[in-house]
């Protein structure tokens, strides 16, 4: 039986399929910081819950990317600065995520 960091390890070598579809982000790129963390998240839990659906590995990496890339971007207002301060609340629930 393989492990996880097996499988990983083996699916980044592979070349095939090249033709790779790359999720769109749940949001619209004129939404509000705070609009785009939250269907984010909402999209990350919903894919976290269908665990054995043949896509939801893929679009549960791709939310968390998302995610992720949303909480690194530098605050520009006062709303995007509370929502960088809660990102170990964010982090705390992924990590809960993987758990279900």
């Amino acid at each position: 039986m393989s492990t996880v960091i097996e499988i990983f390890l083996q699916e980044l070598t592979e070349t095939e399929p090249a033709d790779v579809i790359v999720e769109p982000p749940p949001y619209d790129h004129k939404d509000k910081t705070q609009v785009k963390v939250r269907l984010t998240y909402q999209a990350l839990r919903n894919m976290a819950r269908l665990r054995n659906h043949e896509d939801s590995c893929l679009k549960t990496l791709a939310y968390a990317y998302y995610l992720g890339e949303l909480l690194e971007t530098k605050p520009k207002t006062p709303a995007q600065r509370t929502v960088l301060a809660n990102r170990s609340y964010l982090q705390d629930k992924i990590l809960e995520l993987d758990k279900l």
